[in-house]
């Protein structure tokens, strides 16, 4: 995984969470290797709402994870 470059419209967030950024729309991601998996769209959310989305796409990464070391996630290119 690389640097992010442009801190205006991506950054990291928490718990290896990170956010790409529009006028007003937000993206949540994970990164595994080369492939971001986008999990959340969604306007821009205030403080309290972002720290539940930032938990929620959290656990489904540790979900992934966990799938994906036991063989349950196939990636196909």
């Amino acid at each position: 995984q690389g640097p992010i470059r442009n801190e205006d419209k991506c950054k990291s967030l928490d718990r290896g969470v990170l956010e790409f950024r529009a006028t007003h729309i937000r993206v949540l991601f994970f990164i595994d290797g080369d492939i971001a998996i986008c999990d959340i769209g969604t306007k821009k959310p205030k403080k309290k709402e972002l720290r539940r989305l930032i938990e929620s796409v959290a656990k489904k990464k540790g979900e992934y994870e966990t799938a994906k070391k036991n063989g349950r996630i196939e990636v196909i290119e």
